[in-house]
C-alpha cells in the first residue's frame, strides 16, 4: 500500500517542520492522493475535517459512527463524503478497501482497540491523543503496526 507522505522527500531539514521552512506539499493527482477513514464522529473527528482541508495530497473518503449509521451519513455531508462509504461500525470502515489510514479520534480508553481493529486490516493509523490509556496500551499498538509494516 501507498505510504502517506505529506512534504517533497528532503524538502524539510531537521526541526525546520517545527519552524515552518519546509516547502509546501508537492501538487499530485486525485488517484495519487493518500485515502483516509475517520473513525468517531465527534467534535475531534469534525476539527480534524477541517484542518484537513489544508492537505493537498489527500482526501478524506470515509468515516464511521459506533452508534448510529445516521450519524455517520451526517458527519460526512458536511465533508463532503459519499453515503455509501459513512458506516455504523467502525469493522465497516476498517473493511473498507478504499481506505489506506484510519484517523481514530474515538475515546481514549478505546484507542487501542480500534487502532489493533485498523493495523489487523493493514491500514496505516493516526490516533488521536493519548495512543492509550498506559505504556503499556502502546507498546501493544506499536509492535503491531510494525508487525504488519504499516505507518503509526
Amino acid at each position: 500500500g501507498a505510504f502517506p507522505v505529506f512534504f517533497k522527500p528532503g524538502s524539510c531539514t531537521m526541526g525546520s517542520s517545527l519552524t515552518g521552512r519546509c516547502q509546501e506539499p508537492t501538487p499530485k493527482h486525485d488517484q495519487d492522493d493518500v485515502t483516509w477513514g475517520i473513525l468517531g464522529c465527534g467534535r475531534v473527528s469534525a476539527d480534524f475535517c477541517e484542518a484537513f482541508r489544508n492537505v493537498s495530497n489527500g482526501k478524506i473518503v470515509a468515516c464511521a459512527a459506533s452508534r448510529s449509521r445516521r450519524r455517520a451519513v451526517a458527519f460526512g455531508q458536511r465533508y463532503g463524503i459519499l453515503a455509501k462509504r459513512c458506516y455504523g461500525s467502525y469493522e465497516e470502515l476498517c473493511s473498507d478497501e478504499t481506505v489506506q489510514v484510519v484517523y481514530i479520534a474515538t475515546m481514549h480508553s478505546f484507542h487501542k482497540e480500534h487502532a489493533l481493529m485498523a493495523l489487523k486490516a493493514g491500514k496505516h493509523v493516526l490516533i488521536e491523543k493519548p495512543m492509550g490509556m498506559s505504556a503499556d496500551e502502546a507498546k501493544v499498538i506499536i509492535v503491531a503496526a510494525r508487525q504488519r509494516g504499516v505507518f503509526l
